[in-house]
């Protein structure tokens, strides 16, 4: 482990997977910028003490090798959100400071402090990033098709298929900007969880997605959706790419068939999007939700694999989950719980 005095932070997801990490904590465990998974000793003490930790804030000290200089904090925030300090040591090597009960309310606060605005700049970083990269992609695009349009009776054939792989990855990278673009905005909108009519958010997601409903032949049916305290914002981004991801992957020779139907139990409202098509693995099911991943080896689908992750952004947010399960008669049902009190 790196030897120095500055903490990190990491951001775990529900399933103790790196989300989001700052070099420091990287360098402190020894893991590269492209880790998504901890130590296994770490990884199995995240675990076990995710189910002991009480109502947030709260927080639990971790074992890391007594002489690593460093401790390691797992802390809860009670809004679907874990992290992991990596801190210098403030108690000697097997000493029992804060070994079995939660932090004060001035440690836990300041942690919670120091986790929010981590975030925020990561969030911030990728906004900045994703956005400032659409001007350069734009005159990219722009001038490869003047050039196709001055130029194109008097282009090679080669010449012309240079310009068709210029055009279709300049597509690839829209995409993925417009993806991370999202994916930011998803931990970004206005949380004024009020109760808030979802019938008219559907029929405008429906109405966004008329061209390519009506370009795959799409059969979409959905019941009347009740009303329920949500961020409006946030739940157009959850439909959206819960309906996009059911319409690319339709069983083979068919057109998409994708089905919404919502239902209460309780204090809670469940969300069901079911598609007909081809089905997801059941060792993919989780992996579908990480950035980045397509599960799908579809070389020319439209999209960077933020989809589902975008969604899973917003339920967490709304304090609650999403997972993926088999549909009977074959097909994918995606399924998202949605507390009537997000906290």
């Amino acid at each position: 482990m790196a030897s120095g005095q500055e903490q990190g932070l990491i951001l775990l997801d529900a399933q103790g997977r790196v989300r989001a990490a700052e070099p420091a904590a990287l360098r402190h465990l020894g893991l590269d910028a492209q880790a998504t998974e901890l130590p296994p000793a770490l990884a199995i003490a995240v675990e076990l003490a995710r189910s002991e930790l009480g109502a947030a804030p709260a927080q639990r000290r971790l074992p890391l090798p007594a002489d690593s200089g460093y401790e390691a904090v797992l802390l809860a925030t009670g809004d679907a959100q874990l992290s992991l300090l990596l801190r210098p040591a403030t108690a000697p090597a097997g000493g029992n400071a804060d070994a079995g009960g939660h932090a004060g309310a001035d440690d836990a606060a300041a942690l919670r402090a120091a986790l929010e605005a981590s975030q925020q700049e990561l969030e911030q970083f990728a906004y900045t990033v994703s956005h400032d990269l659409q001007a350069p992609l734009r005159t990219l695009m722009s001038f490869a098709q003047l050039l196709k349009a001055d130029c194109g009776d008097d282009l090679s054939e080669d010449a012309s298929q240079y310009l068709a792989f210029i055009d279709r990855g300049a597509q690839q990278m829209q995409g993925l900007i417009q993806g991370l673009l999202l994916y930011s905005r998803a931990g970004r909108f206005d949380t004024d969880y009020s109760a808030t009519e979802l019938e008219p958010i559907w029929q405008q997601v429906r109405a966004q997605q008329k061209k390519a409903i009506e370009a795959s032949q799409a059969q979409v049916e959905s019941a009347p959706l009740p009303s329920w305290p949500v961020a409006p914002d946030g739940l157009q981004m959850l439909l959206a790419a819960l309906l996009d991801n059911a319409l690319k992957y339709p069983a083979e020779g068919e057109p998409p068939r994708v089905e919404l139907r919502a239902t209460i139990e309780g204090d809670t409202l469940q969300l069901e999007m079911r598609d007909h098509g081809r089905g997801l693995p059941e060792d993919l099911r989780e992996a579908a939700f990480e950035p980045f991943r397509r599960v799908h080896s579809d070389a020319g689908l439209p999209g960077a694999g933020l989809g589902l992750a975008t969604a899973r952004r917003v339920a967490e947010r709304h304090g609650g989950r999403i997972w993926a399960e088999a549909a009977e008669g074959g097909g994918t049902r995606i399924l998202c719980r949605l507390p009537e009190a997000p906290g």
